[in-house]
């Protein structure tokens, strides 16, 4: 999810990828690494509650890729000509 981020975060700036992240899983991922998160470099992140909130938080978006467990729709992957319309929600 990274580098599919990281590349539309490239084309079209950090307000179309918006990880939405448990605050445990924040918590974890900052002992990891002394670095903060770079909205430049993965798109924008909206901390939540827990994992029930997470997949309940991403409901009635036009595009939607969820991972670690999650679902994936068919249509995630938009053509290149439109990369204006590319929205990743992680």
């Amino acid at each position: 999810m990274g580098a599919v981020a990281s590349i539309l975060v490239q084309l079209s700036g950090p307000s179309v990828v918006c990880g939405i992240v448990p605050a445990a899983l924040v918590k974890y991922e900052e002992g990891l690494t002394p670095r903060p998160a770079d909205p430049f470099e993965f798109g924008t992140r909206t901390v939540v509650r827990d994992m029930h909130t997470r997949k309940t938080h991403g409901q009635g978006l036009e595009r939607w890729v969820w991972h670690h467990g999650g679902a994936a729709r068919d249509d995630d992957v938009v053509p290149a000509r439109h990369p204006q319309l590319w929205h990743l929600y992680i």
